[in-house]
C-alpha cells in the first residue's frame, strides 16, 4: 500500500480513470489515482474503471491493491460486486486485502449477502492464512451470527494455527457477547499455542471494550498472561490491557516492568502504562465535564422555579 500521506490528485473521474488505466505510468502514479478515485462516493464510472483496473492481471500489484482498498471505501454494491466478481483472478495476498475491504461494508445493505459469501470463499480456500481472513472478514461485518459459524471453523486443523487464528480474530472484531465464552478460555491455555494466545489477547480486549460487565474478568485473564514465558505473548497481553483501557491493570504492568529483562518489552510495557493514564485523564476529565453539566441543569432547575414563582407573584 502507499503511504497515508495527504495528497489529492487534480482531475475528473473520466481524467483519473485514463490515468489508472494507462500502462506507460508508473505503479505509483496510477495507484495515486485510485486513492482519489475511491473519495469519488456515487459516482458509477469511479467504480467502474476500478473494479477494471483490478480485474486486469497486467495492472501493478500496487494499482491492484489500492483498487481493492478503494473500493472497499466506496461500500457501494457496484463496489462489492466489483470485489467479489475479480476475485478468481487475485493472488492469495490480494485476495485477503479483498476479504479485509468486504469486511468494512458493516451497516451496509450488502451485509447479510457479503457474510454468508465470505464464509463460503473461505471454505473454498486452499490457503489457511487467506480462509483465516475471510473468516476474520466475516467477524468484521457484524452480522449477526458470527460467533457460531466462526466457532465450528475454528475447530479445523491448519498450517501454524492459521484458520484458528483467523476465526480468533473474526470473533474479536464480531461485537457478540457469545464470543467472550470462546474466546476467555483461550487466554487461560498457558500452554497453548502462542500465536493463538496473542490473537486471543486481541480479541478479548475488544470484546471487553464492548461489554463492560465482562471487563474485569478480561483483565484478569490478561494480567495473568503478562507473566507468560513467552515475549509475544507478554507484548500482546500489555498491549490488549493498554486497549482494554481498565486502570486497575496499571499495577500488573509496573510489577512485571520492574522484572522484565527485555528491553523492547520494558518499552512496551510503559507504553500500555502510559496509555492507560492517558485514559484514565480522559475519563477523570469527562467525569468533572459531566458534573459541572449536571451543576448547571440544577441551577438551571432552581432560576426557573424562581422565575416561576415571582411571575405568580407578580400576576
Amino acid at each position: 500500500r502507499l503511504p497515508a500521506v495527504g495528497w489529492d490528485e487534480d482531475g475528473t473521474v473520466a481524467e483519473l480513470a485514463a490515468r489508472l488505466r494507462e500502462p506507460t505510468l508508473g505503479a505509483a502514479c496510477r495507484a495515486r489515482a485510485a486513492v482519489v478515485l475511491g473519495r469519488r462516493h456515487g459516482i458509477a464510472a469511479a467504480v467502474a474503471a476500478l473494479g477494471a483496473a483490478l480485474g486486469d492481471a497486467a495492472s501493478p500489484e500496487l494499482v491492484r491493491e489500492e483498487a481493492i482498498a478503494a473500493l472497499g471505501a466506496l461500500r457501494s454494491p457496484a463496489a462489492a460486486e466489483a470485489l467479489l466478481a475479480a476475485w478468481p483472478g487475485l493472488r492469495p495476498r490480494l485476495r485477503r486485502a479483498a476479504a479485509g475491504a468486504l469486511g468494512g461494508f458493516r451497516g451496509s445493505e450488502q451485509a447479510p449477502g457479503l457474510a454468508q459469501r465470505l464464509l463460503e470463499l473461505g471454505d473454498a480456500e486452499t490457503s489457511p492464512v487467506t480462509a483465516g481472513a475471510c473468516f476474520a472478514a466475516r467477524g468484521a461485518l457484524e452480522h449477526p451470527g458470527a460467533t457460531s459459524e466462526l466457532r465450528r471453523r475454528a475447530e479445523r486443523p491448519s498450517w501454524n494455527q492459521r484458520l484458528r487464528i483467523g476465526c480468533i480474530r473474526g470473533l474479536g472484531a464480531s461485537g457478540e457477547a457469545a464470543a467472550l465464552d470462546e474466546v476467555l478460555p483461550l487466554l487461560a491455555q498457558r500452554d497453548g499455542h502462542e500465536a493463538v494466545l496473542c490473537a486471543a489477547c486481541a480479541a478479548a480486549a475488544e470484546l471487553g471494550r464492548r461489554h463492560a460487565s465482562a471487563r474485569e474478568r478480561t483483565r484478569r485473564a490478561l494480567e495473568a498472561l503478562v507473566e507468560h514465558p513467552g515475549m509475544h505473548v507478554r507484548a500482546a497481553a500489555a498491549g490488549a490491557l493498554a486497549r482494554l483501557g481498565d486502570a486497575a491493570a496499571a499495577g500488573a504492568l509496573g510489577a512485571r516492568l520492574e522484572r522484565e529483562p527485555f528491553g523492547n518489552l520494558r518499552r512496551s510495557l510503559r507504553e500500555a502504562l502510559d496509555d492507560l493514564r492517558r485514559t484514565a485523564d480522559l475519563a477523570a476529565r469527562s467525569a468533572e465535564l459531566e458534573r459541572r453539566v449536571d451543576d448547571l441543569d440544577k441551577v438551571r432547575k432552581t432560576l426557573e422555579s424562581r422565575l416561576e414563582a415571582l411571575e405568580k407573584r407578580l400576576g
